[in-house]
């Protein structure tokens, strides 16, 4: 197999294999994950951008991007404007908390995912609800019109699809719960799985487009719970949401 180097401003640091047996990007984060850990990258490092990262590793640009906003939506790195793309100061312990997760549902059937998603969205629906300024549900605002624009234009490929949900992001940022968030953010990986489970099980684009927009109405049905102020109607409305997720994917199971 053939490494490629890269480096950062202060010394060069990271070999990445350029092997197709894992998916790439992939195999780029778990590399750069294994080089902080390492010790070969430290906090604050900066890292090459995507178009160098490319060509050193010998991979699509694509990947690359897809590998950093990963570690950068983890928190492992973070982008600083007129800096770059840099190793966080926290990124040691970010790696621990997602490995220690990562550990712990190793096990888990999609059915203690589900279940566990049920009760965080729902609390976090319920604080944003209580919480969350006007210009936070004006921001909510934009996505869910976002999202209802992207379905009538027909703007939803697979990655769309299979990505956690911008709605809910925003509702985990905006919750006020710090720990939430955390809980919330490393549970992307599962959150993808159940995505592809229940809209993409099937390859008939008429089924997909009614389940899209499903989701999208029970998103806005979410948010004018949030609008009206009415904290335990937004817990419900999250509740009922994602159960029907559930029992559907189950379905698709059979």
């Amino acid at each position: 197999m053939t490494y490629v180097r890269a480096s950062n401003t202060k010394k060069s640091l990271l070999w990445i294999p350029t092997g197709k047996k894992e998916n790439i990007s992939e195999n780029i984060i778990r590399q750069i994950i294994d080089a902080i850990k390492a010790k070969e990258i430290s906090p604050c490092d900066k890292i090459q951008g995507e178009i160098e990262l490319a060509a050193k590793f010998g991979v699509s640009r694509n990947s690359v991007r897809e590998a950093l906003n990963a570690l950068t939506w983890f928190g492992v790195l973070e982008k600083k404007q007129g800096s770059g793309t840099l190793v966080s100061e926290q990124a040691l312990q970010k790696i621990n908390s997602l490995e220690l997760i990562r550990s712990l549902s190793t096990d888990l059937s999609m059915l203690d995912i589900s279940e566990i998603r049920m009760m965080l969205d729902s609390q976090i629906a319920f604080w944003v609800a209580e919480r969350a300024s006007d210009n936070d549900i004006e921001e909510l605002d934009i996505i869910v019109q976002d999202e209802r624009a992207r379905i009538e234009n027909r703007e939803f490929d697979e990655k769309f699809l299979e990505e956690p949900s911008l709605f809910h992001i925003g509702l985990a940022e905006k919750c006020g719960n710090n720990l939430a968030l955390k809980l919330f953010e490393t549970l992307t990986v599962e959150i993808k799985d159940s995505h592809k489970n229940y809209f993409l099980k099937t390859t008939d684009k008429e089924i997909i487009r009614k389940k899209v927009i499903w989701n999208c109405n029970d998103h806005e049905k979410i948010l004018e719970k949030i609008k009206q102020r009415d904290c335990f109607g937004a817990h419900e409305v999250m509740r009922r949401h994602l159960f029907t997720m559930l029992v559907q994917m189950v379905e698709n199971e059979k």
